[in-house]
């Protein structure tokens, strides 16, 4: 079984073929990747271990949509293993590499402070789009000018508060 990117060389190589996707799949049309798809030997014979892991994966997805302190727990683990990928990839780091280097790197006032920054870029986004989307017109290019006008005050205070938490960081030794 495999959701993208495991398997591609697999797929480019002829050792596997797609028999479907889950556009397919009318419940399943619309949305992210959530069709996990096993052969009929791995399932017979390794049915507990599936049963398993698909009762986790489910407590897992449900935690991650109810709770946004979840969300942002796993986009930081998932941009923590794309670095790891990349890394291998172009870098040709090995895993173990790359661990002992972010651990070697990053300390626990990095990490916090890298934490503090998302949420006060968070804020600043979604203040500057609904500052932006209520003073736009009612009529659609004025929703175009307002989305427009979000992106440019948004960026421009995400840069002028980095640039905040960076010298106040600087100024107390973090």
């Amino acid at each position: 079984w495999s959701a993208p990117p495991f398997g591609l060389d697999q797929l480019d190589s002829g050792q596997i073929r797609i028999v479907a996707t889950g556009n397919d799949a009318v419940a399943f049309k619309g949305q992210t990747v959530r069709l996990l798809i096993t052969n009929t030997q791995t399932l017979q014979s390794r049915k507990p271990v599936l049963d398993r892991f698909m009762k986790a994966y489910r407590e897992t997805i449900d935690q991650m949509y109810n709770d946004p302190a979840a969300l942002k727990l796993y986009a930081d683990f998932v941009g923590i293993a794309g670095g790891m990928v990349v890394s291998r990839a172009l870098l040709d780091l090995s895993f173990t590499q790359f661990m002992n280097g972010l651990l070697a790197a990053v300390t626990l006032s990095d990490a916090l402070l890298g934490l503090l920054k998302g949420t006060i870029f968070g804020l600043i986004v979604g203040l500057a789009g609904c500052m932006s989307g209520l003073r736009g017109g009612s009529d659609a290019s004025a929703v175009g000018r307002a989305a427009t006008a979000a992106v440019v005050l948004g960026i421009t205070l995400i840069v002028a508060a980095n640039a905040l938490v960076d010298w106040l960081a600087a100024l107390l030794g973090i």
